[in-house]
């Protein structure tokens, strides 16, 4: 299955800025052509598997995919991963799993360039052939959601500050890919299918 990569994101993002314009025009956008440092992210498929992780063995599910980041600057750069979950129930959370889970999903996966979320981080050198591979993990919160999106953040270092209206102090505003997928509303049913194959939209946002 061919991989999600952030570089087929243009059109995309020159949409999202065109409608910005139009129904918020003081909030900040991406420019639609790399202004700072940029990795390469080519993001797999989004899988959900059951893992025997319960207190007494039972099996709990786990979103997961995997995905290869490349440093195709002209400088070796500190990379720290940084993926959040957002979906139709309104829950925002931080990527991160039991330490059994990630030891079950890398063992389901059988790929020893795959690494976990602690272990990829730190300098990425430059080229394709120094590119790191992981996974992201993060246990299934709710049954039943229609739409899932994950903020991929650390990954270019174009930034603006903003002021926050709500307190009226600065707030740091970060380039990030957001790639979005519609669930079948019964994210179980998928253990049948093992991966939603696409996402339904994927464009670069300020977060």
């Amino acid at each position: 299955m061919r991989a999600i990569t952030h570089r087929t994101t243009i059109v995309c993002c020159t949409l999202m800025a065109a409608l910005a314009a139009v129904q918020c025009p003081a909030y900040p956008i991406p420019d639609p052509v790399a202004t700072r440092w940029e990795f390469a992210c080519d993001i797999g498929e989004l899988r959900i598997a059951t893992l025997p992780t319960g207190e007494d063995g039972e099996r709990e599910a786990y979103w997961y995919f995997t995905y290869t980041v490349t440093n195709e600057t002209d400088k070796d750069l500190q990379y720290a991963p940084s993926f959040v979950m957002y979906d139709s129930e309104g829950d925002l959370r931080q990527s991160g799993a039991p330490a059994e889970a990630t030891r079950g999903i890398l063992a389901l996966l059988d790929d020893p360039l795959v690494e976990d979320e602690l272990s990829i981080g730190g300098t990425l050198l430059q080229g394709e052939a120094n590119a790191k591979s992981g996974v992201v993990i993060w246990p299934v919160a709710s049954a039943a959601v229609d739409r899932i999106t994950i903020f991929v953040g650390n990954i270019s270092g174009e930034a603006v500050i903003e002021t926050d209206p709500a307190t009226n102090e600065p707030v740091v505003l970060r380039k990030t890919l957001a790639v979005s997928y519609e669930t079948p509303g019964e994210v179980i049913q998928l253990l049948a299918v093992g991966a939603i194959s696409e996402p339904d939209d994927l464009l670069w946002i300020m977060r």
